[in-house]
């Protein structure tokens, strides 16, 4: 019997940690989203300055959590999305409304399926 408690504790733990590391990945991603949304929101109204400030803030978040991110995520969707953040922010400094928007589609997208692959459900344990 004893032999069982270990294994079963084991599992508990790491469906623990795997629950924290969702709840963590969907609230980062929110807040990433929301500061996409208003860099979005401020290259359709030509402030250029609020959308730098916007994506600077997400660019802050996420290299605050880049350590984790690497942990958890593969290097190439890392990767990928911090040159998305980068070609964005270059639009918005050269202030072309029409690459700054594709480029911050394409990052929106990108979040969205960070934070779905993340989610803890049947389909991504299988």
């Amino acid at each position: 019997m004893r032999a069982f408690r270990i294994p079963c504790f084991v599992l508990l733990l790491l469906l623990a940690l795997s629950l924290a590391n969702s709840s963590a990945m969907a609230r980062h991603c929110v807040r990433w989203n929301h500061a996409l949304d208003a860099a979005q929101q401020a290259v359709s109204e030509e402030r250029w300055s609020d959308a730098g400030r916007s994506l600077d803030e997400l660019q802050e978040s996420w290299t605050a959590c880049e350590v984790w991110l690497r942990i958890v995520l593969s290097h190439n969707t890392v990767d990928e999305a911090q040159q998305l953040m980068e070609r964005s922010r270059l639009m918005v400094g050269l202030e072309e409304a029409t690459h700054a928007r594709d480029a911050m589609t394409e990052l929106d997208n990108l979040l969205e399926r960070i934070g779905g692959g993340e989610q803890l459900s049947l389909s991504n344990i299988l």
